[in-house]
């Protein structure tokens, strides 16, 4: 999914015929976050590689939207966990709807690589629509 979208944002940023991203997730979330459990389990057969990689390519990802110049728009539809809550911040807009679960990984002592900074600004922003470790 990474590399979907991060191949989607750079066509879309030269494209003339895009002027705005609108980001929604299908299904019941719009982004259970990543395989945090896959790369746990190639670190432990010393594979520590494949996390690198996909780490790698997540905070590109990030780069890439925090200083995108089109305007993108986060629909929170269903469970927003993990990296998706970083997605969810490099927006300009994030609209939360009656099913946003806002999710941190903090209850299995999974530091985040995204929003750590952000969490007392998402419990303003989304007081009510989230879950915290419950």
């Amino acid at each position: 999914m990474i590399s979907r979208l991060l191949d989607l944002f750079l066509a879309y940023e030269v494209d003339p015929n895009v002027n705005l991203i609108i980001l929604k997730g299908n299904g019941r979330a719009f982004c259970a976050g990543g395989d945090v459990a896959a790369v746990v389990h190639d670190i432990r057969k010393a594979n520590w590689k494949s996390g690198a990689q996909f780490f790698s390519k997540e905070f590109i990802l990030n780069y890439v939207m925090a200083t995108y110049t089109k305007p993108q728009v986060s629909i929170l539809n269903g469970i927003v966990m993990g990296g998706g809550n970083g997605v969810t911040m490099h927006g300009r807009f994030r609209v939360a709807t009656e099913t946003s679960v806002m999710y941190f990984l903090f209850s299995f002592s999974f530091v985040p690589d995204c929003n750590a900074t952000d969490w007392p600004k998402f419990c303003i922003l989304f007081h009510g629509c989230f879950s915290c470790g419950r």
